[in-house]
């Protein structure tokens, strides 16, 4: 299950800022398999986390193994992941963000928007990121305003269209 996705190379000792797909960035360091995917898919490999803090938008990670801004630089793009076995169940009223991603997203009128691939965070609301059929990126607002529904059980996400939304880079 993909946790997160490391962005760029921060510092020159090795460390990786990421983007963090859930509200516990802390768990990855407490978790004992942790996987680093390339963003290709050629193959997961393990890899331990020293650290992983709080730091806006995002996460500061320290991987054991990566000592310098040039071995943090090879890692960008690729996907923090862990076996889903390894995560505690999610309370009553909460979802884990990584158990939507590759659902299918869809306005509330059925309408087909695009797959569930991420979630961005740049300091104010979360947004979801939806790949659409056309190959173009939509980022919708994670707010009761915009989500309907979110429902791994369910495969889905239903979202509310609202004027400009759609129309994102288009």
């Amino acid at each position: 299950m993909r946790l997160g996705r490391i962005r760029r190379a921060h510092g020159i000792r090795g460390q990786l800022r990421a983007e963090y797909f859930g509200e516990d960035p802390g768990l990855l360091s407490r978790l004992t398999e942790t996987f680093l995917e390339p963003p290709d898919g050629s193959g997961a490999f393990p890899v331990k986390v020293l650290k992983a803090k709080i730091s806006a938008p995002g996460v500061l990670l320290t991987l054991e193994g990566t000592a310098d801004r040039t071995a943090a630089e090879a890692l960008q793009g690729f996907f923090v992941s862990v076996p889903r076995s390894a995560l505690p169940p999610p309370a009553e009223d909460e979802l884990y963000q990584a158990d939507l991603l590759g659902l299918p997203v869809s306005l509330s009128d059925g309408r087909l928007l695009g797959e569930a691939i991420g979630f961005a965070d740049f300091g104010g609301t979360q947004l979801l990121e939806v790949k659409a059929p056309d190959g173009a990126t939509l980022l919708i607002p994670w707010t009761d305003e915009y989500i309907r529904e979110a429902s791994p059980e369910d495969g889905r996400v239903v979202v509310e269209d609202a004027p400009g939304l759609l129309d994102q880079g288009r």
